[in-house]
């Protein structure tokens, strides 16, 4: 397919941050909850999230212009993230609300604070896991600021670990996609990771089936050759004899 085929929007055009959020999609929302210095427990759904490094474990959150999330985890250092699942949905679209910064947005969609084991924010007591984290960096980007955060902890509910290892499906979480779009999880494939070991194992016993089947036809190419050769002697024979006059059997 061509530019001519496609629409193209450029950067600089009025629709480019709907065509980005609409085309980085489905994705991860971050339920962050901060406190600020004086004691307000904040609660903020963030969409731009991702994992920034594993060893050590930190998360990246982006807040879009300066939000009351930004300025506590600016001031204070400390952030939980939760999960939003399918049911607590409104819960979390009714605190992505401008409240004033005096405003707790637990007590406005009605949620539980959970005491946080490492640091001062709440964790969502509905939420089905939280992530507790300290600042580690502030990366001005553009009109939005990445938070990159240190994991302190991790509080998963016990239906969604086997094994020590987390289980997605049970924790039913949702995602953002364009601008007033929410998904659930849909259908799921488990598909292992390939390795390369394995692909090279594969790319050899090929190889080496290639390499028989070409054999094969080798084989039989000459087979036909040789056929080909004894027919062509028969023609021939065939030919030489039809100008001989016919012998008359002997009398018995």
């Amino acid at each position: 397919m061509t530019d001519s085929e496609r629409v193209t929007i450029s950067p600089d055009d009025r629709y480019a941050y709907a065509t980005l959020i609409g085309l980085v999609a489905p994705r991860p929302i971050a339920w962050v909850s901060t406190r600020s210095v004086g004691g307000v427990d904040n609660l903020a759904p963030h969409s731009f999230f991702t994992v920034a490094s594993s060893d050590p474990p930190v998360i990246a959150v982006v807040s879009m212009g300066e939000k009351d999330t930004l300025r506590n985890v600016r001031e204070t250092g400390e952030l939980v993230v939760c999960g939003v699942p399918a049911r607590l949905r409104e819960a979390a679209n009714l605190t992505a609300a401008d409240f004033p910064p005096d405003v707790s947005e637990f007590d406005a969609a009605g949620l539980t604070r959970e005491p946080a084991a490492t640091v001062a924010p709440s964790r969502v007591a509905e939420s089905p896991f939280a992530i507790e984290c300290r600042l580690r960096q502030l990366v001005e980007v553009g009109d939005g600021t990445m938070i990159l955060a240190d994991v302190l902890l991790f509080a998963v509910v016990p239906d969604a670990v086997v094994d020590r290892r987390v289980q997605t499906a049970p924790l039913d979480l949702v995602s953002r996609a364009g601008t007033d779009d929410w998904f659930s999880l849909g259908q799921r494939w488990p598909t292992p990771r390939g390795r390369y070991a394995d692909l090279d194992q594969k790319f050899k016993d090929a190889r080496l089936h290639l390499n028989s089947l070409q054999t094969e036809v080798k084989l039989w190419e000459e087979s036909k050759d040789k056929l080909d050769s004894l027919l062509q002697m028969q023609r021939e024979v065939a030919r030489a004899g039809a100008g001989c006059p016919a012998r008359t059997p002997p009398r018995w």
